[in-house]
């Protein structure tokens, strides 16, 4: 008998980004009830993102701190876009901020984009991140943006 037989579970995560939970679920014996409760949109008015990612390219910024996987994605075409404008060059593309993920998941979109990723707090709270900064340089006088969604707490 598998672990999870005859146990009912609900995932409330958009249909596109539930694949790999819904499949261990299912391979343990679970009933996956698939139910949407958030829906991911861009933003509504996207010339603040397109500004933010203007700013990364002139080097205005240090650190990029990233909270989620759909931000990283979200981030990485803003990026895109604005080094189709005219830019300074940098070494290999990359942009001339460090990057840092808030955990994992973003940590994994963010290099899926092609981005390097400087840190990784060892715990994925955005709490956690002034240490993981910290412990990567001094901050004292560092530019930070924090790239979070309209709803991000």
């Amino acid at each position: 008998m598998k672990p999870m037989a005859g146990c009912r579970v609900l995932i409330t995560r958009p249909a596109h980004q539930a694949g790999s939970t819904v499949a261990a679920l299912e391979q343990a014996g679970a009933d996956v009830v698939l139910m949407p409760l958030i829906r991911i949109d861009p933003p509504g008015d996207p010339e603040p993102l397109r500004q933010a990612a203007r700013r990364v390219w002139a080097g205005e910024f240090d650190w990029v701190v990233v909270t989620s996987a759909n931000g990283a994605e979200a981030l990485a075409r803003a990026l895109r876009e604005a080094r189709q404008e005219p830019a300074p060059p940098h070494p290999h593309g990359e942009v001339p901020a460090r990057l840092c993920a808030v955990g994992p998941a973003t940590r994994e979109a963010l290099e899926r984009e092609g981005l390097r990723v400087a840190c990784t707090p060892e715990r994925a709270q955005a709490a956690a991140v002034p240490d993981a900064l910290e412990r990567a340089g001094p901050l004292a006088g560092r530019r930070v943006l924090l790239a979070l969604g309209d709803r991000a707490a």
